[in-house]
């Protein structure tokens, strides 16, 4: 069963409207210092019509360090701490200084403005859909630069009416694959280990 939500949503045409929003969005993110929580994943490969579901932990704090780890069906780990990057999966370890790579710096740039709300006031690198579902928001953006235009035909990001914290991601990539991220029992602002964030 797919994980996107099913209720119906209004479009917002408004550009005032649009601007509130964004200045909610952005100031209730600058208000996150930490944020922990668990995750579902689940990616459709259209070419072999079948799906893949996993499991793991996100942690983030500022300033861009982030630790997004799979538990299961199989262990991955990504760390962001600042412009570094690691990658450990099975006898995988990766060190990449993401200053140097195109890819991984908007990658670092999109996974920090996600939480950080920057990534929904960049006008210039992504084209961006508001819209309002029963209990959320939703921003779904075209990304307008290279390379992840020619990664992603969207990003879509739901955020909680209430809180704006976000409640799940759904990256729809240019092959046709399709990820879709849940997030459950988010923790805001509470200690987190720096270990955890820690490259070596």
């Amino acid at each position: 069963v797919s994980i996107r939500t099913l209720y119906a949503e209004t479009v917002i045409t408004s550009a005032a409207e649009t601007d509130e929003l964004v200045r909610q969005i952005t100031g209730a993110s600058a208000e996150i210092r930490t944020l922990q929580c668990d995750f579902k994943q689940v990616k459709t490969l259209t070419m072999l019509s079948s799906r893949i579901d996993s499991e793991g932990k996100l942690y983030y704090a500022r300033e861009n360090r982030l630790r997004w780890q799979y538990t299961t069906p199989y262990d991955y780990l990504f760390i962001m701490n600042g412009t570094q990057v690691l990658i450990e999966s099975g006898t995988l370890h990766q060190t990449i200084d993401a200053g140097q790579s195109r890819l991984f710096r908007q990658l670092c740039a999109v996974i920090s403005g996600g939480i950080d709300g920057s990534l929904l006031a960049d006008r210039k690198s992504h084209q961006t859909t508001f819209t309002r579902g029963e209990d959320y928001v939703a921003a779904t953006l075209h990304p307008q630069t290279k390379p992840f235009r020619d990664l992603f035909s969207s990003i879509r990001i739901e955020l909680m009416s209430d809180s704006f914290t976000c409640r799940s991601i759904v990256l729809e990539e240019t092959g046709g694959d399709r990820t879709e991220i849940r997030f459950t029992h988010c923790i805001l602002n509470q200690p987190i280990d720096d270990e955890l964030f820690d490259i070596h």
